[in-house]
């Protein structure tokens, strides 16, 4: 059986349309008094193993991670005879370079360290977060593909664990070292769901069933 595309038209309709309008509203040098103030309050209150997730997250969603790991997968699929679900992993690889894109056009600032504590310093600007874009394209993947590729019940939920894992803790470092604001995790978490969706549409598209007769 081949990849479908993830929930229903009406269900990703929601998603699109305010993927499209968070870009819009975060479009240009402002920042939004709220991502201030939720930011502040994240980075005044640690908890127990915040500075683990943080780094967990920080790794798990940066390129140097999420490449390998998607062009590995791929090739293994590619080797194992799956060229529909190894397609899905090369699209995360191929989709990367959209965040940058997308980056330069909103043209939206990054935190600076008069705004909050900038633990964690990065180049160029702030929305989408290609940290969360590009692990929720990734564990959107695996999300939807565990089901053919494992059957061990256990392991199916024990991979889908990881990956809403990942998506938590890339999510909570963005904000937390400073490197984002809280829009541009949104931004990254609704802009990932879109690519997922596009993604899985071509895949669909390419492997869809051949009519008879």
């Amino acid at each position: 059986m081949h990849p479908a595309v993830p929930w229903s038209a009406e269900q990703r309709l929601p998603v699109c349309y305010w993927q499209s309008r968070s870009s819009i509203a975060a479009a240009g040098p402002g920042t939004f008094a709220l991502d201030q103030r939720i930011s502040a309050a994240v980075q005044r209150h640690p908890f127990a193993g915040s500075r683990w997730i943080e780094l967990f997250g920080h790794v798990v969603g940066s390129s140097a991670v999420l490449i390998p790991v998607a062009l590995v997968v791929a090739i293994w699929l590619f080797v194992r005879g799956r060229p529909d679900v190894a397609w899905l992993f090369a699209g995360v690889v191929l989709l990367r370079p959209l965040n940058l894109l997308l980056k330069l056009i909103i043209g939206s600032p990054r935190p600076t360290p008069d705004q909050v504590d900038v633990l964690r310093q990065s180049s160029g600007n702030g929305f989408p977060s290609g940290h969360v874009t590009g692990v929720v394209l990734l564990a959107g993947v695996v999300w939807c593909v565990a089901p053919a590729l494992f059957k061990p019940r256990w392991i199916r939920l024990a991979v889908r664990a990881l990956a809403v894992a990942a998506i938590v803790a890339t999510s909570y470092s963005r904000v937390a070292s400073g490197a984002h604001w809280p829009s541009d995790v949104v931004g990254g978490l609704l802009w990932g769901l879109t690519e997922l969706f596009a993604l899985f549409a071509f895949v669909s598209w390419r492997y869809r069933p051949e009519s008879s007769g």
